[in-house]
């Protein structure tokens, strides 16, 4: 709605009963004075002005009487009186069986109500349509390739599952799936804790099979088996992957990281017993504003009005009229306050170190554990530094 009028407009569908459309504004419609800015194009006679936005997705058609200065309904013929809606011929898809995957089951197209039944990869043959990304492919014979009259006698009753797909496919990228693969075949055996699922993966790739490795080890899942396949004889590598998928130091820290978030006023604490130590915070450091006179002792009384004049409040922010920042003086009353990158004194209520919690802060705390009691204090976090050591001796 704008200004008390309700908006009415068509919207133009790509997509009609499965046919792809698209829409193209006309330059010029016989009696209308036609006009396009930044994808917005009108046309207009009289009193009655016509609006094609093509910014909109998808497209929208509304019909205005300038008049009036009111909206009114569009029609469909309207519409099609100032577009050119041309069909997109639709592609067919192909599918060779080389390029399936053996271990899953597909939707092949049958005159059954439902139009599909569930078949498996053996199942299948030349002329099958079945259900790939929501559309239907045909099976269709794998492109010819050169063979020796040998190799075109060879009985296939004696290939191996593999062998005869490599025959009909030299190229197939999925053949390493199939029963008689020469090469190294990882496979996996997990469940997901949540839902107390299982599954069953391989790979022919090492790179694969350690990245798989990982996405368990960061989603928590459990392996139950694991083995590793040459040449059909089977090693079983359950114990290695169960390693594996051990939590890693930069997991620990992370937690440790999620830890402090939820827990501001420790995290304080244990930055400012860091900075303690070694100076982390630097002038960072929020102070309470009682001991400013100890901590500018011996400065100037001069120099002390200079950073005080210099120096902000960053509790106090206001906008001028052209939007730019600007932050009210310094500010005594304050509870704390710290040192900004040219010396001077700027005051606040709060201790925001939240710009210091991140890995560096961590590691920094567990190198010097020992200097920081308000980690011994809190034993959720004592336990994650503990787990973080641990993980650190053993990488």
């Amino acid at each position: 709605m704008e200004n008390g009028v309700i908006m009415k407009h068509l919207t133009f569908q790509p997509v009609m009963n499965g046919t792809q459309r698209t829409a193209t504004p006309k330059e010029k419609v016989n009696g209308y004075k036609h006009q396009q800015t930044f994808g917005i194009h009108t046309y207009t006679r009289g009193k009655i002005g016509y609006i094609i936005d093509t910014n909109d997705d998808p497209m929208t058609f509304s019909k205005f009487d300038y008049s009036r200065g009111a909206y009114l309904t569009p029609t469909t013929d309207e519409f099609r009186k100032f577009v050119d809606i041309k069909v997109i011929p639709a592609a067919k898809h192909t599918v060779t069986l080389s390029e399936l995957d053996p271990d899953i089951t597909y939707s092949v197209k049958d005159n059954s109500p439902r139009g599909v039944h569930t078949a498996r990869f053996h199942d299948l043959k030349i002329g099958d349509k079945i259900v790939i990304d929501n559309y239907f492919h045909e099976i269709i014979e794998a492109p010819a390739t050169e063979a020796t009259e040998a190799t075109e006698a060879t009985n296939d009753d004696a290939l191996t599952p593999y062998e005869r797909v490599i025959k009909r496919n030299p190229d197939s990228k999925l053949a390493w799936r199939l029963p008689g693969y020469p090469g190294k075949v990882w496979y996996i055996y997990y469940e997901r804790p949540n839902d107390g699922d299982a599954s069953s993966v391989h790979f022919n790739d090492e790179s694969d099979y350690r990245a798989m490795i990982e996405t368990i080890r960061e989603n928590g899942y459990i392996i139950r088996d694991a083995w590793m396949q040459t040449n059909g004889e089977r090693e079983n590598i359950t114990a290695e992957a169960i390693e594996a998928t051990k939590p890693a130091a930069r997991d620990y820290v992370e937690e440790i990281i999620d830890y402090f978030d939820e827990n501001e006023d420790i995290f304080n604490d244990c930055i400012e017993e860091l900075d303690g130590y070694d100076g982390y915070l630097g002038d960072d450091r929020r102070t309470d504003m009682e001991i400013l006179d100890e901590c500018m002792h011996g400065i100037d009384p001069l120099e002390l009005l200079t950073r005080a004049f210099y120096g902000y409040d960053d509790d106090n922010w206001i906008t001028d009229e052209y939007g730019h920042r600007e932050a009210g003086p310094f500010n005594p009353n304050r509870n704390y306050f710290y040192f900004n990158g040219y010396g001077n004194l700027v005051s606040t209520n709060y201790k925001n170190y939240s710009a210091y919690n991140d890995r560096y802060a961590v590691q920094a705390m567990s190198e010097r554990r020992q200097y920081i009691d308000s980690i011994e204090n809190d034993e959720t976090l004592a336990a994650l530094f503990d787990a973080l050591e641990e993980a650190t001796e053993n990488e």
